[in-house]
């Protein structure tokens, strides 16, 4: 494990408290582990952990946990080995082992990975969902390269990770679970993050139509713009997670988003025919078409 002073030179740079940075720093090592021990050929990387350290790099919000979802439903599952692997073991100076963890649904592993180093320990939150509804091929990418890359012990292997826009359609389901319940406004940042990214527009729509027929729950594209206002998110869920002048513009976080996710509204024959099925699931077909429709669109676009 690279030393405390460059550390807390890390969490000085970025104006975050140096547990933030610590954890940061060791779910790379993490990340590294499961490249080793070959995981990445059955789970793959998502989530807001994901966005930061494949997408977002330095730009990016701090992130406490690891989100994988499964690729394949094959027996034993992919968290057995995970289990195994992780429930006792030391890696470049850092001791880990699962404390705790618990099958929350059929579909929902979680676990809890307590780590300790020479100058300190935490834990992480490890979830690993057996969803199903991968859209588009997972593929490998390297993290973004971070200031404490050089004091590594290893070069960061590329991390196999769901699409961008595949994730970044979670996220807008997820922005809008939580604005029904005032929740996270971790997942309305996030989204702020990628209004500066590129990206294809209806990629996007398509994909958050699909991903909301396999959750199946309603979405209105209208209602979800209507939603993102500052009230309707918990803002001290960000503390710590960044820099804290980031997120003194509410306001203007909420209006950015509603500008640039307004594409959503501009739905195609496919996207609405699959959103008028969320709930009933009475039309495969036509979810079967829209997604083969994504992936022949993801793979005319350059990586």
């Amino acid at each position: 494990m690279i030393g405390r002073q460059f550390v807390k030179q890390y969490a000085s740079q970025y104006d975050v408290p140096e547990d933030i940075a610590d954890r940061e720093i060791v779910l790379t090592y993490v990340l590294e582990l499961l490249t080793e021990r070959g995981h990445w050929d059955r789970i793959a990387f998502k989530g807001g952990t994901a966005l930061r350290k494949l997408l977002f790099g330095l730009g990016g919000r701090f992130s406490l946990d690891l989100d994988l979802v499964a690729l394949d439903n094959r027996s034993p599952p992919p968290e057995d080995d995970l289990f195994n692997d992780l429930r006792k073991v030391s890696f470049n100076g850092i001791d880990l082992r699962i404390s705790d963890f618990e099958y929350t649904g059929p579909n929902t592993f979680r676990a809890q990975l307590a780590y300790r180093h020479a100058h300190g320990g935490q834990s992480i939150d490890i979830e690993l969902s057996h969803r199903q509804d991968v859209v588009i091929r997972p593929v490998a990418r390297f993290l973004v390269s971070q200031p404490y890359f050089k004091r590594l012990e290893f070069q960061p292997s590329p991390v196999v990770s769901l699409h961008p826009v595949e994730m970044f359609a979670e996220k807008v389901l997820a922005c809008h679970r939580a604005a029904s319940t005032r929740g996270s406004a971790r997942h309305i940042y996030d989204l702020y993050q990628f209004t500066e990214k590129k990206f294809e527009n209806a990629l996007l729509t398509s994909l958050t139509c699909l991903k909301a027929w396999t959750d199946g729950v309603d979405f209105s594209p209208s209602a979800f713009l209507e939603g993102v206002n500052p009230s309707g998110y918990n803002w001290a869920a960000l503390e710590g997670l960044l820099a804290r002048e980031k997120t003194r513009d509410k306001a203007g976080i909420c209006e950015r988003v509603r500008e640039r996710y307004n594409v959503l509204a501009k739905l195609g024959p496919l996207d609405e025919r699959v959103l008028v099925d969320t709930r009933l699931h009475r039309d495969k077909d036509g979810y079967d078409r829209l997604a083969k429709e994504v992936r022949a669109k993801a793979a005319a676009l350059p990586d």
